[in-house]
């Protein structure tokens, strides 16, 4: 009867060992399938995800806007001897690529915009290309961090690290895109509408606009993002994501 009892219990062994065998095979088919379509988010990768976006926003803007270097604004009186003279007020604003002229007049704004390509000297031109570069990486990570929501890696690379990568490639040329804005307020685009007397890092009778206020604050959230990008791959990347993926679940938000 003990012999029964050693056999028996051998028996249920092998196959307790022979379930676990099947459902290891099981889990292993499928973790390439499950692996590809769950969402996995924490509150860092938001952040991440919020600042790569808001950087995009506001270089793309900035360097489309002509709102960099503002005129005074100056009065015109015109009009006719039967008509009576009227005060019309008008605008000037440069940017990097275009320059607007508005016109307040009878109540109505006009607002005329042309390029500035042909009146700029090189400094301002390598300012445009580093500039419209840099707006196109970080187009790229702006939409990088949202796939990053279901796509962990690329290549087997995570694709935390290497947005933020390229995030900081594109910090780098925003600061020297920066710096060659001002040496290029000498030219002959600057001179009409800031008088005289501007010249490299100079601005003369004009002012700051909001684009470059807000390229500053952009780059600072650019290389803010580059370096939240580690801690945002590693807040997905914990045991707890591990257990709930292997648990089958499919949108997982972690703190």
């Amino acid at each position: 009867m003990f012999r029964n009892d050693i056999l028996w219990t051998n028996r249920k062994q092998a196959t307790l060992d022979q379930h676990v065998v099947i459902y290891e095979e099981n889990n292993y088919d499928c973790k390439p399938n499950c692996y590809h379509f769950y969402i996995l988010v924490s509150l860092r990768s938001l952040l991440w995800t919020f600042l790569s976006i808001s950087a995009a926003i506001l270089v793309v803007s900035s360097t489309l806007t002509p709102d960099w270097l503002i005129a005074p604004p100056s009065a015109l009186s015109v009009g006719s001897n039967t008509s009576g003279s009227k005060t019309v007020w008008k605008r000037q604003t440069i940017g990097l690529i275009f320059q607007c002229s508005a016109k307040v007049q009878f109540d109505k704004l006009l607002e005329i915009c042309k390029p500035v390509h042909a009146n700029v000297n090189w400094a301002w031109k390598s300012c445009i290309l580093l500039l419209g570069a840099s707006s196109l990486l970080l187009t790229v990570t702006a939409i990088s961090s949202v796939i990053s929501i279901c796509v962990k890696s690329i290549c087997r690379k995570s694709i935390f690290t290497l947005t933020g990568l390229v995030q900081s490639i594109a910090g780098l040329l925003l600061v020297v895109g920066i710096v060659l804005f001002p040496a290029g307020w000498g030219s002959d685009a600057n001179t009409k509408i800031c008088g005289d007397g501007v010249s490299p890092f100079y601005v003369g009778a004009c002012q700051l606009g909001w684009a470059s206020y807000a390229i500053g604050l952009a780059t600072i959230i650019i290389f803010g993002a580059a370096a939240l990008s580690m801690y945002a791959d590693s807040s997905t990347s914990t045991d707890q994501a591990e257990r709930e993926i292997l648990n089958g679940h499919r949108c997982i938000c972690l703190i």
